[in-house]
Protein backbone atom coordinates (compact mmCIF):
# COMPACT_ATOMS: atom_id res chain seq x y z
CA UNK A 1 0.00 0.00 0.00
CA UNK A 2 1.53 3.32 -1.11
CA UNK A 3 1.61 6.48 0.82
CA UNK A 4 -1.52 8.13 -0.62
CA UNK A 5 -3.99 4.65 0.03
CA UNK A 6 -2.57 5.03 3.85
CA UNK A 7 -6.38 4.77 5.66
CA UNK A 8 -4.66 8.03 8.22
CA UNK A 9 -5.67 11.48 7.91
CA UNK A 10 -3.38 14.06 6.21
CA UNK A 11 -2.95 17.92 5.98
CA UNK A 12 -4.71 17.51 2.19
CA UNK A 13 -7.93 15.61 3.93
CA UNK A 14 -8.50 17.62 6.33
CA UNK A 15 -9.28 20.43 3.16
CA UNK A 16 -11.61 17.98 2.17
CA UNK A 17 -12.60 17.82 5.38
CA UNK A 18 -13.52 21.57 5.51
CA UNK A 19 -15.06 21.34 2.42
CA UNK A 20 -17.26 18.21 3.02
CA UNK A 21 -18.28 20.44 6.62
CA UNK A 22 -19.72 23.49 4.64
CA UNK A 23 -21.00 21.64 1.70
CA UNK A 24 -18.62 23.62 -0.88
CA UNK A 25 -17.42 22.11 -4.38
CA UNK A 26 -13.79 20.85 -4.01
CA UNK A 27 -12.12 20.34 -6.57
CA UNK A 28 -8.49 19.02 -6.91
CA UNK A 29 -6.05 21.91 -9.42
CA UNK A 30 -4.85 18.54 -11.18
CA UNK A 31 -2.33 20.98 -13.07
CA UNK A 32 -0.71 22.63 -10.13
CA UNK A 33 -0.28 19.46 -8.09
CA UNK A 34 1.23 18.18 -10.74
CA UNK A 35 3.26 20.75 -11.64
CA UNK A 36 4.34 21.35 -7.84
CA UNK A 37 5.05 17.25 -7.50
CA UNK A 38 7.36 17.12 -10.52
CA UNK A 39 9.65 20.08 -9.00
CA UNK A 40 9.65 18.77 -5.47
CA UNK A 41 10.79 15.25 -7.24
CA UNK A 42 13.55 17.28 -9.41
CA UNK A 43 14.47 19.23 -6.24
CA UNK A 44 14.29 16.25 -3.60
CA UNK A 45 14.58 12.66 -5.51
CA UNK A 46 15.88 13.40 -8.48
CA UNK A 47 16.83 9.73 -9.11
CA UNK A 48 12.83 9.34 -9.48
CA UNK A 49 12.64 12.39 -12.09
CA UNK A 50 11.95 11.80 -15.49
CA UNK A 51 11.23 14.15 -18.40
CA UNK A 52 8.50 11.88 -19.72
CA UNK A 53 6.32 12.90 -16.52
CA UNK A 54 6.92 16.61 -17.64
CA UNK A 55 4.70 16.31 -20.54
CA UNK A 56 2.18 18.90 -20.67
CA UNK A 57 4.45 21.52 -18.52
CA UNK A 58 6.82 23.93 -19.03
CA UNK A 59 9.69 22.22 -18.16
CA UNK A 60 12.54 25.18 -19.04
CA UNK A 61 10.76 26.77 -15.93
CA UNK A 62 10.65 23.96 -13.96
CA UNK A 63 14.73 24.22 -14.18
CA UNK A 64 14.74 27.37 -14.16
CA UNK A 65 12.58 27.38 -10.00
CA UNK A 66 15.25 24.39 -9.89
CA UNK A 67 18.46 26.50 -10.00
CA UNK A 68 16.78 29.25 -8.21
CA UNK A 69 16.98 27.16 -5.41
CA UNK A 70 20.28 25.16 -5.31
CA UNK A 71 22.21 28.57 -5.97
CA UNK A 72 20.65 29.88 -2.88
CA UNK A 73 23.36 29.40 0.03
CA UNK A 74 20.43 28.60 2.89
CA UNK A 75 18.52 26.00 0.66
CA UNK A 76 22.13 24.31 -0.43
CA UNK A 77 22.92 23.84 3.36
CA UNK A 78 18.92 22.54 3.95
CA UNK A 79 19.45 20.35 1.45
CA UNK A 80 22.76 18.95 2.57
CA UNK A 81 21.84 18.32 5.78
CA UNK A 82 18.50 17.01 6.03
CA UNK A 83 16.15 13.93 5.54
CA UNK A 84 14.10 14.09 2.29
CA UNK A 85 10.45 13.15 1.57
CA UNK A 86 9.92 11.93 5.10
CA UNK A 87 7.15 9.92 5.51
CA UNK A 88 5.65 10.47 9.20
CA UNK A 89 2.37 7.79 10.86
CA UNK A 90 1.49 9.52 14.20
CA UNK A 91 -1.70 9.50 16.30
CA UNK A 92 -2.69 13.21 16.89
CA UNK A 93 -2.89 13.59 20.69
CA UNK A 94 -6.11 15.21 21.02
CA UNK A 95 -8.48 12.95 19.60
CA UNK A 96 -6.49 9.78 19.02
CA UNK A 97 -6.97 10.05 15.14
CA UNK A 98 -4.27 8.53 12.71
CA UNK A 99 -2.31 10.64 10.76
CA UNK A 100 0.02 10.80 8.49
CA UNK A 101 2.22 13.35 6.57
CA UNK A 102 5.29 13.50 4.09
CA UNK A 103 7.52 15.97 5.23
CA UNK A 104 9.84 17.83 2.49
CA UNK A 105 12.89 18.64 4.27
CA UNK A 106 13.44 17.48 8.12
CA UNK A 107 16.50 19.54 8.91
CA UNK A 108 18.80 18.48 12.45
CA UNK A 109 16.64 15.03 12.70
CA UNK A 110 18.74 13.29 15.19
CA UNK A 111 19.06 15.89 17.62
CA UNK A 112 16.30 17.21 19.82
CA UNK A 113 15.56 20.21 17.85
CA UNK A 114 14.46 18.96 14.48
CA UNK A 115 12.56 21.53 12.21
CA UNK A 116 10.58 21.14 8.84
CA UNK A 117 11.23 22.64 5.79
CA UNK A 118 8.44 23.08 3.30
CA UNK A 119 9.15 24.20 -0.36
CA UNK A 120 6.21 25.77 -2.15
CA UNK A 121 5.79 26.41 -5.92
CA UNK A 122 3.81 29.95 -6.42
CA UNK A 123 2.75 32.54 -8.78
CA UNK A 124 3.31 35.35 -6.15
CA UNK A 125 5.89 37.90 -7.17
CA UNK A 126 6.19 39.34 -3.52
CA UNK A 127 6.73 38.29 0.15
CA UNK A 128 3.49 39.99 1.03
CA UNK A 129 1.75 38.43 -2.22
CA UNK A 130 3.05 34.67 -0.78
CA UNK A 131 2.19 35.32 2.92
CA UNK A 132 -1.33 36.40 0.96
CA UNK A 133 -1.32 32.56 -0.59
CA UNK A 134 -0.38 30.81 2.70
CA UNK A 135 -3.72 32.55 4.69
CA UNK A 136 -5.81 31.26 1.46
CA UNK A 137 -4.30 27.66 1.14
CA UNK A 138 -4.00 27.89 5.09
CA UNK A 139 -0.40 27.19 5.03
CA UNK A 140 -0.42 27.81 8.70
CA UNK A 141 -2.27 24.29 9.51
CA UNK A 142 -0.42 22.46 7.01
CA UNK A 143 2.88 23.78 8.72
CA UNK A 144 1.30 23.21 12.38
CA UNK A 145 0.39 19.56 11.40
CA UNK A 146 4.04 18.91 10.10
CA UNK A 147 5.74 20.19 12.90
CA UNK A 148 3.32 18.80 16.02
CA UNK A 149 4.18 14.91 13.73
CA UNK A 150 7.27 15.04 15.02
CA UNK A 151 7.69 17.41 17.33
CA UNK A 152 9.54 20.42 15.42
CA UNK A 153 10.62 22.78 17.13
CA UNK A 154 10.55 25.57 14.10
CA UNK A 155 9.31 25.65 10.74
CA UNK A 156 10.02 27.24 7.53
CA UNK A 157 7.99 27.72 4.33
CA UNK A 158 9.47 28.50 1.23
CA UNK A 159 8.04 30.29 -1.36
CA UNK A 160 9.60 29.51 -5.03
CA UNK A 161 8.19 31.97 -7.55
CA UNK A 162 7.02 31.01 -11.13
CA UNK A 163 6.69 34.32 -11.81
CA UNK A 164 10.47 35.92 -10.97
CA UNK A 165 13.44 34.27 -9.98
CA UNK A 166 13.04 35.01 -6.62
CA UNK A 167 12.53 32.65 -3.20
CA UNK A 168 10.38 34.07 -0.27
CA UNK A 169 11.08 32.77 3.41
CA UNK A 170 8.90 32.38 6.19
CA UNK A 171 10.24 31.01 9.02
CA UNK A 172 8.78 30.47 12.51
CA UNK A 173 8.73 28.87 15.61
CA UNK A 174 6.50 26.28 17.00
CA UNK A 175 5.15 28.33 20.06
CA UNK A 176 4.53 31.62 17.39
CA UNK A 177 0.89 32.60 16.91
CA UNK A 178 1.44 31.46 13.29
CA UNK A 179 1.72 27.60 14.05
CA UNK A 180 -0.75 28.78 17.27
CA UNK A 181 -3.72 29.25 14.63
CA UNK A 182 -2.30 26.18 12.65
CA UNK A 183 -2.71 24.31 15.15
CA UNK A 184 -6.44 25.81 16.48
CA UNK A 185 -7.89 25.02 12.74
CA UNK A 186 -6.19 21.29 12.25
CA UNK A 187 -7.41 20.26 15.20
CA UNK A 188 -11.04 21.37 15.15
CA UNK A 189 -10.89 19.82 11.72
CA UNK A 190 -10.16 16.63 13.33
CA UNK A 191 -12.30 17.15 16.46
CA UNK A 192 -15.32 17.06 13.89
CA UNK A 193 -14.16 14.65 11.22
CA UNK A 194 -14.17 12.28 13.89
CA UNK A 195 -17.66 13.74 15.58
CA UNK A 196 -19.41 13.43 12.06
CA UNK A 197 -17.94 9.65 11.29
CA UNK A 198 -16.44 11.75 7.92
CA UNK A 199 -13.38 9.19 7.12
CA UNK A 200 -15.15 6.84 4.86
CA UNK A 201 -16.30 10.06 2.86
CA UNK A 202 -12.91 11.47 3.11
CA UNK A 203 -11.00 8.78 1.78
CA UNK A 204 -13.75 8.15 -1.09
CA UNK A 205 -13.07 12.21 -1.74
CA UNK A 206 -9.59 11.37 -1.92
CA UNK A 207 -9.85 8.60 -4.86
CA UNK A 208 -12.47 10.61 -7.01
CA UNK A 209 -10.85 13.98 -6.30
CA UNK A 210 -14.71 15.00 -5.90
CA UNK A 211 -16.50 15.11 -1.87
CA UNK A 212 -19.15 12.38 -1.72
CA UNK A 213 -22.30 14.37 0.27
CA UNK A 214 -23.82 10.95 1.43
CA UNK A 215 -26.74 11.13 3.80
CA UNK A 216 -24.32 9.71 6.52
CA UNK A 217 -23.20 13.60 6.88
CA UNK A 218 -25.38 15.49 8.55
CA UNK A 219 -26.69 18.85 7.46
CA UNK A 220 -24.48 21.80 9.05
CA UNK A 221 -25.84 24.45 10.68
CA UNK A 222 -24.25 27.55 11.03
CA UNK A 223 -23.82 26.83 14.77
CA UNK A 224 -22.23 23.71 14.40
CA UNK A 225 -19.49 25.04 11.45
CA UNK A 226 -16.59 27.26 13.09
CA UNK A 227 -15.48 29.52 10.19
CA UNK A 228 -11.66 29.70 10.29
CA UNK A 229 -9.77 32.71 10.53
CA UNK A 230 -7.63 33.84 8.90
CA UNK A 231 -4.39 35.57 9.91
CA UNK A 232 -1.61 37.78 8.88
CA UNK A 233 1.92 36.56 9.70
CA UNK A 234 4.87 38.41 9.44
CA UNK A 235 8.20 36.80 8.62
CA UNK A 236 10.94 36.30 10.70
CA UNK A 237 14.27 34.95 9.53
Amino acid sequence: MNYYQLPRISNSDLTIAMHLLTHTPYQKPETAFRFGGVFHELLLEPEKFRTESCEGLDISLLYRMYRTVVSNRYCQHLLQDSEKEKTILWQESTTDIACKCKLDLIVNPTNDAPYVVDFKTTSARSLPAFLNCCRMYHYDRQMAFYADSIGAKQVCLIGVSKQAKRLFFVQKYTHSAFVAEGRRKYRYLLQKVQERDLFKAIYTARDNGTPSYSSSTDEPSQQAIEPLPTYHPTPSF
